[in-house]
């Protein structure tokens, strides 16, 4: 069976959007055929811009790993005649540190082992507007029958749009606290730093690390904290706004928590180019629509802007996703009673240790990565 391109993600599927990952688990298709997937984000913000390749499961019928496609070539090109060359940082994973320039044009390239040569159609770089207000309002929902989900508070936005027809805007947002645990092991284990997993381990009756539930928790060695994303798509067209001021764009919903009490968030304001506002809205509808984003012909989601150079018939699915981002933080002070709106059941259960810990309780490393992170966010500040 002939491999069939497509452009979209890394190995267990993701589409990257900053904060917003959303989760692709093995994307399949017909039995026996296989994918190339691409995830590119190229901003114009300072850090890493990577470019992931990979190869999808053959199989629809049994689990199969994905597999890291090697490229001989991997680099974006300007209407500047520059080139931006990417190299491997690890196997399918292609990492360049010069980010874009709103208002340049920029085209992506890649070869891979076998000689095949992919291109992207020029993107011209958005230029996104500032973040004129980020706020809150404590607002019931009370479609909801959860106390939690009740009360809480919607974030929201204004901006100025360009006067420029056909703008389109992204926005995603990450929430960070505080990680009092970094482990969890069931009674009996303890956790070992060096495998990163639990052992185990002889517990007596006044283990220190022993919470009444019959489980292990082991605190964190040094400051860290847990980091939650965005998990859908929140999207606008300014067909109906152009040029205007745009006020109480909503961008998130904070639920009610009587600790801790404040809610770190911040928000980030994407300018993406057309390709991937109907890129994404195509996405969007098809989970609405179906739950799933395997619900209907694949066919309804290949060649938005990247096309083989080879084969002009192959099917890629997915984006060069060009854009720029303005970022705000926001601190909202979450347990605050307002008009006297506050939910009456208990509040959520608490680490069942702060201070005072014996010299030889168990500590767990603080790893980072997706989910976690020992580096300190900026603006906190509590």
């Amino acid at each position: 069976m002939k491999n069939v391109i497509i452009l979209f993600t890394s190995s267990i599927f993701f589409i990257f959007f900053w904060g917003c990952i959303f989760k692709l688990e093995d994307e399949k298709y017909n039995e026996g055929e296989s994918y190339l997937t691409i995830s590119s984000d190229f901003t114009d913000v300072a850090g890493e811009q990577v470019i992931n390749l990979s190869y999808s499961s053959r199989s629809t019928t049994r689990s199969e790993n994905v597999t890291k496609v090697n490229a001989t070539e991997v680099f974006i090109s300007d209407d500047q005649n520059s080139k931006i060359n990417f190299s491997s940082s690890a196997p399918g994973r292609y990492i360049s540190l010069t980010p874009g320039i709103p208002g340049r044009e920029y085209t992506l390239h890649f070869t891979l082992s076998n000689g095949k040569k992919y291109h992207s159609l020029a993107e011209k770089m958005p230029i996104s507007p500032e973040i004129t207000n980020l706020y809150y309002k404590f607002e019931i929902d009370n479609s909801q029958a959860d106390y939690i989900k009740k009360y809480g508070y919607n974030v929201y936005i204004d901006f100025k749009d360009a006067p420029d027809i056909g703008d389109f805007y992204q926005w995603n947002w990450i929430h960070y606290e505080f990680a009092n645990v970094c482990a969890l092991c069931s009674q009996n284990n303890s956790f070992e730093n060096s495998k990163q997993s639990c052992i185990k381990a002889v517990i007596t009756p006044n283990n220190d690390n022993a919470n009444k539930d019959g489980a292990n928790y082991f605190k964190c060695n040094g400051n860290c904290w847990d980091i939650s994303r965005s998990d859908g798509f929140n999207l606008l067209s300014d067909n109906y706004y152009n040029g205007q001021f745009i006020r109480s764009v909503k961008v998130h919903r904070a639920d009610f928590k009587s600790l801790p009490s404040e809610y770190y968030l911040q928000i980030q304001q994407r300018k993406i180019t057309k390709s991937t506002y109907l890129y994404l809205k195509s996405l969007e509808n098809q989970l609405k629509s179906n739950g799933t984003l395997f619900d209907v012909p694949a066919q309804t989601h290949f060649n938005f802007n990247v096309f083989s150079d080879n084969e002009p018939d192959e099917k890629i699915l997915g984006i060069f996703n060009v854009y720029s981002y303005k970022m705000k933080n926001i601190s909202i002070p979450i347990n605050q009673i307002i008009n006297g709106n506050l939910p009456t059941a208990g509040s959520p259960k608490l680490i069942p240790y702060q201070e005072g810990f014996p010299p030889n309780i168990v500590y767990s490393d603080c790893l980072n990565g997706y989910n976690r992170t020992s580096i300190q966010p900026e603006g906190w500040k509590y």
